[in-house]
């Protein structure tokens, strides 16, 4: 017998999990519905009240996609996770003698939305929701690293079936009232502008060779005169220039990288203006036996201070490749990673 338009119960659960998710998340963010949705529900972009009053409210350039998704039960399952090798430098291999549980939940997702974000790749976190309708609690995990550190080291042929199950780490909660469950987030919504930034250091580091080499070769009377300082000073303005080296607390290697930017801006300043370089403007000098020619001693510090401030930019992006994608993973090394132990932004 024919009916009207019938809305069916998956259809109730979708708009319940839109509903409990935008009221644990910031009022301030701005959520976004895709319609028609092919694998992404909802473009969130991060904003900051301004005023006391929080009426006003700045974007931050950050934003992430995400999915959601939805369960009628929760059941909370334990799952063993092995030690392994860095799979980004060797076929996954799990040591079977070094293993913890974990708390998870189990979600089954269809190949062809996890493919989709696998073509996406990484430079834009996809986050899944998972929202347990019961207890109605919110828990998550980063599609794309997900797919880069544990689907495709564990099942390189998981494509080939109709889904896949995932595991969501059960620590991966967002609580309501609690602005410290959302840092996890926050820092996902900063990765295209640190990708960005990553970029840029690799290009200045790679420039800054050659000019290096033009300062090591000039006597060392002549080093302030030299235009390739007027170079570096350029460099370091325009990678002051980004937002997140203040904004970015929970992962205290931006913040030491900010600190040398500044250390090596202000000796650049001074050497420009005064027209030389004393040995005492480096505070490694105090702690080594000046066993060397004290000019060539100068010289070699300030070369060395030029090139780490850029190795540690550069590393930066190592590191995040290595570590921090890894955060709040289904993983071994994810549960040696702090979970709560970043300061509130």
């Amino acid at each position: 017998m024919a009916h009207t338009k019938r809305r069916v119960h998956q259809h109730i659960m979708e708009d319940k999990s839109i509903s409990l998710l935008r009221s644990r998340l910031p009022e301030e963010w701005v959520i976004r519905e895709y319609r028609p949705d092919y694998g992404i529900d909802l473009a969130i972009e991060i904003f900051k009240f301004i005023d006391p009053e929080r009426t006003k409210a700045d974007s931050l350039g950050e934003w992430f996609f995400s999915q959601v998704k939805s369960v009628s039960k929760t059941k909370i399952n334990k799952l063993k996770v092995f030690g392994r090798h860095n799979v980004e430098k060797a076929a996954n291999q799990t040591n079977p003698d070094e293993f913890l549980e974990i708390d998870v939940i189990r979600f089954p997702l269809e190949t062809d939305e996890l493919l989709t974000i696998q073509a996406m790749g990484s430079g834009v976190p996809v986050i899944l929701f998972l929202v347990a309708l019961d207890t109605q609690r919110i828990f998550f995990v980063c599609l794309n690293d997900l797919i880069d550190k544990v689907i495709l080291p564990e099942d390189p042929d998981y494509t080939v079936k109709s889904t896949k199950t995932i595991y969501i780490p059960v620590k991966n909660e967002i609580k309501l009232n609690d602005e410290s469950t959302l840092v996890a987030i926050r820092f996902y919504a900063k990765r295209p502008k640190l990708y960005s930034a990553f970029s840029k250091f690799t290009y200045q580091e790679d420039e800054l060779r050659y000019l290096v080499d033009n300062i090591s070769i000039t006597d060392f009377e002549g080093i302030p005169q030299c235009r390739e300082l007027l170079t570096v000073r350029h460099f370091l303005r325009i990678i002051k220039r980004y937002d997140f080296w203040e904004t970015t607390r929970m992962w205290k290697p931006i913040t030491d990288c900010y600190e040398d930017i500044i250390s090596l801006e202000t000796l650049i300043d001074k050497t420009l203006s005064t027209g030389r370089i004393e040995t005492s403007d480096f505070h490694q000098a105090n702690s080594l036996e000046m066993r060397f020619d004290p000019v060539d001693f100068t010289c070699f510090l300030f070369k060395s201070k030029i090139t780490f401030t850029w190795h540690r930019l550069k590393n930066l992006n190592n590191m995040y490749e290595e570590l921090c994608r890894e955060w709040f993973l289904p993983t071994f090394l994810a549960q040696y990673l702090s979970y709560t132990d970043y300061p509130e932004e």
